[in-house]
């Protein structure tokens, strides 16, 4: 999508100032979210700035209404996850993505780039792969580049979950998956087939289970692990789920008491 389809858009740099507070959440739809529910409820109080994947935002924000707050969105198909939202929300939104997917109502919309788009007029982010990786680049290259470096900054990793036990795939409030269907039989046909191919192509194992994943969650976690090898030391970051991202420079996930 070109710029000029949307003229009232502003640069993602504009949005920087959401993450000054320097503590963020970034939520994603991996099923071990619906386990955080002590967690959300710290961060919320404490103010954190939630950074939302666009499948679980219209939900996410209706159950917990987090002050300060961005959603994500780069798909080139069309769906409908961001048409249940009020107007004034802020969206995080690639250029190139389906310009349907755009709320009905008035929104902040902030665009990018990726770094392999031609004659891009906005800022380019470098996506490890899915709309949490290009939103882990944002989060991360604003705390190292675009904010004091003698600060300390914390980023917690909730509901990324890049591979999955077999009788989950989502949390509960991913939005339904279908495109833009109306039908309620459409839209379960794709979420099974969404669910079947997150878990074809790859298996490994995990403190001696078989964890079933995707080829494409496979690179994506493998990519997001190699962006984290440059995270400065002022930068904490914590996983949440016990099958995310596993790093030296992540703390690894520890079940709450």
């Amino acid at each position: 999508m070109h710029k000029k389809m949307f003229p009232l858009a502003k640069d993602i740099s504009q949005a920087n100032p959401l993450l000054s507070g320097g503590r963020v959440v970034l939520v994603s739809g991996g099923p071990s979210l619906d386990y955080l529910e002590e967690n959300i409820r710290d961060w919320v109080q404490t103010d954190y700035s939630f950074v939302l994947a666009d499948v679980i935002a219209a939900l996410f924000i209706k159950r917990w209404n987090p002050r300060k707050r961005i959603i994500f969105s780069v798909e080139s198909r069309r769906h409908s996850y961001l048409s249940m939202l009020d107007s004034g929300e802020n969206i995080a939104f690639y250029r190139n993505a389906h310009p349907g997917n755009l709320p009905a109502k008035p929104s902040n919309v902030f665009a990018f780039c990726m770094d392999f788009d031609p004659d891009c007029g906005f800022t380019r982010l470098r996506s490890p792969g899915t709309v949490t990786g290009a939103a882990l680049f944002w989060i991360l290259d604003v705390f190292q580049n675009r904010m004091p470096v003698a600060n300390a900054y914390i980023l917690e990793l909730a509901g990324m979950d890049l591979s999955f036990p077999d009788t989950q795939y989502f949390n509960r409030y991913a939005y339904p998956r279908a495109a833009f269907a109306t039908s309620y039989l459409a839209r379960m046909e794709t979420r099974e087939m969404d669910m079947v191919l997150a878990k074809a192509d790859y298996a490994f194992f995990k403190e001696g289970f078989a964890v079933k994943t995707s080829m494409e969650f496979h690179k994506t976690k493998n990519n997001m692990e190699h962006l984290i090898q440059s995270v400065r030391n002022n930068i904490r970051i914590y996983n949440n789920t016990p099958l995310g991202l596993e790093h030296p420079l992540i703390h690894p996930f520890r079940m709450r008491q």
